[in-house]
C-alpha cells in the first residue's frame, strides 16, 4: 500500500484501498459523484470524503448520507429539465461525521500513519451502517424517532431538494412526513433551484408533503 505523505491526493489515495477493505465501494452515481457506497440493497448508505490540510497532516472529514434511487432518479429527471450540467447533488438525508463522539477529533495523518488511515475508514464504515443499514425500509427511516442517537432533524435541511422528498414520499404513502419546517424553506435556498420548485408546485402543488 503507499504511503501517505500529509497531502489530500496521497491521503486519498490509501484511504481508498483502506475503505475497500471495510467493503465501501467508489461508485459514480447520477449527479453525486462518485462517493464510497455500502451494500447493494436500495437504500444504501453513501460517504463524500472530504479532505482538509492540517498543519504536518490532513484530516479525513466528510458526509454520510441515504441514497434513495427511486427518489433520486425521480428528482434527476427534474432536475435535467432545466440543467444538464448538474454534477453533484447532496443526499436528501445526510450527516457530517464529526457530529458523533465517536469520530470527533479526527486525528491529521502523517507519513507513518497507514494503520490509522485503515482503522479511521473502519470507523466510518461502521458508522454509516448504525445511520443507515443496507435495505433498510425508507418509509422506516424518515419515521424513525432517531438515527444513531441523533433525531432525523439533524439529518436534513430546508432544501427545494427536501421538499422534493417529501413530495415523493407522500405520493407513495400519504401518511408520510418528514420532520422539517418547510417554512424555513426561503427565498435564497430556492433561488438555487427555482425552475424545479416552481415545476414541483405547478405539476403537485395539490400534494400536501
Amino acid at each position: 500500500m503507499r504511503t501517505p505523505r500529509g497531502r489530500g491526493r496521497d491521503v486519498s489515495i490509501v484511504f481508498n484501498r483502506a475503505a475497500q477493505k471495510t467493503g465501501m465501494t467508489r461508485v459514480k452515481l447520477r449527479h453525486m459523484g462518485s462517493p464510497y457506497v455500502l451494500g447493494e440493497e436500495d437504500p444504501f448508505p453513501v460517504f463524500f470524503p472530504q479532505y482538509i490540510g492540517r498543519w504536518g497532516g490532513t484530516q479525513i472529514v466528510g458526509i454520510i448520507g441515504l441514497y434513495v434511487k427511486p427518489f433520486e432518479d425521480w428528482w434527476a429527471d427534474i432536475v435535467d429539465l432545466f440543467n444538464k450540467n448538474t454534477k453533484y447533488e447532496s443526499p436528501v438525508i445526510g450527516i457530517f461525521i464529526s457530529n458523533f463522539q465517536s469520530m470527533m477529533g479526527a486525528p491529521a495523518f502523517f507519513a507513518t500513519e497507514t494503520a490509522e488511515i485503515e482503522e479511521w475508514a473502519a470507523k466510518i464504515a461502521e458508522l454509516a451502517r448504525q445511520i443507515f443499514e443496507p435495505g433498510r425500509d425508507v418509509f422506516d427511516i424518515v419515521c424513525s424517532e432517531e438515527l444513531a442517537g441523533h433525531g432525523l432533524r439533524s439529518y436534513l435541511w430546508p432544501s427545494v431538494k427536501t421538499y422534493a422528498f417529501n413530495i415523493w414520499l407522500h405520493l407513495h404513502k400519504a401518511d408520510i412526513r418528514v420532520p422539517i419546517d418547510l417554512k424555513l424553506l426561503d427565498e435564497l435556498r430556492i433561488s438555487n433551484r427555482e425552475p424545479e420548485y416552481n415545476f414541483l408546485r405547478a405539476n403537485y402543488g395539490d400534494v400536501d408533503p
